[in-house]
């Protein structure tokens, strides 16, 4: 009798029905040789995150803007952080100002994609996004954060690296939780990852379910960050349970890790 390959994998498990191991990296390791698509990149009108109200509308796009250029939301945010900068520190980290810098160069390009080395890992497909925060169609606030899916390590299954590298929302605005629809605009950029590795990861793989742990980098430096951590964590949670990304699917969520932070207040 003879048996495919995907069978063959789909067979071979211990007696407690652990899926092997290195079957399982030879899988990741194919599903993340190329980059992940950039949203946004295509045609996509709508927006990520949207939110009506009383005082209009409140959206979050992520890397475009269907009616405005790159350039002309760089100018509106930078006079929006100028502004914001005397007496704001809100926006004020480790002696320097959040400014525009963060928004379109630092660490990197933004938004990117790309399949590089990473120490001690054994295949890392990174993206980056940026997120804008719009009231009735005017930038008021951003956000930059940073992906990596890696595999090895010594651990089974992928490590999804997270980094929130700036956040910021117009003075005016504040205290109204709008800095929820950028961590609800995280949430979404991480699942919708998560489930592109998963459709890639069954072309190549069908004897279990992949665990994913994402991890939280770096480490927030204000009360405020904590916060935007919290809501990022809570929407990642919520998300991934909607998604149906359990133990019955490709991949499942193993668990969040998140650095201890100073206890402020």
């Amino acid at each position: 009798m003879k048996t495919n390959r995907r069978t063959e994998a789909n067979t071979r498990k211990d007696l407690a029905g652990v899926p092997n191991r290195a079957q399982m990296a030879t899988a990741i390791s194919e599903a993340l040789q190329i980059p992940f698509p950039i949203w946004g990149s295509g045609d996509i009108p709508q927006p990520l995150v949207c939110s009506d109200g009383d005082e209009g509308d409140w959206t979050v796009f992520a890397n475009h803007h269907p009616r405005k250029s790159g350039a002309a939301i760089t100018r509106a945010l930078r006079r929006k952080l100028l502004a914001s900068h005397k007496g704001d520190e809100a926006a004020y980290f480790d002696g320097q100002f959040v400014t525009t810098f963060d928004l379109t160069a630092k660490s990197g390009k933004w938004p990117d994609s790309s399949v590089e080395p990473d120490p001690g890992y054994d295949e890392t497909a990174s993206v980056r996004h940026r997120l804008v925060l719009y009231h009735n169609d005017k930038p008021i606030g951003f956000c930059t954060v940073g992906m990596a899916l890696r595999s090895g390590n010594g651990t089974t299954g992928v490590e999804l690296g997270l980094n929130v590298f700036a956040v910021f929302v117009e003075p005016k605005h504040r205290g109204r939780g709008l800095s929820e629809l950028l961590a609800e605009g995280v949430g979404a950029l991480t699942v919708d990852l998560v489930e592109q590795f998963a459709s890639r990861l069954g072309r190549y793989w069908t004897g279990g379910s992949c665990p994913i742990e994402i991890v939280f980098e770096g480490e927030a430096i204000s009360e405020g960050g904590v916060r935007f951590g919290d809501c990022v964590e809570w929407q990642l949670e919520g998300q991934l349970g909607l998604a149906g990304l359990d133990d019955s699917s490709v991949v499942h969520l193993k668990n969040i890790v998140r650095p201890r932070c100073q206890n402020w207040g």
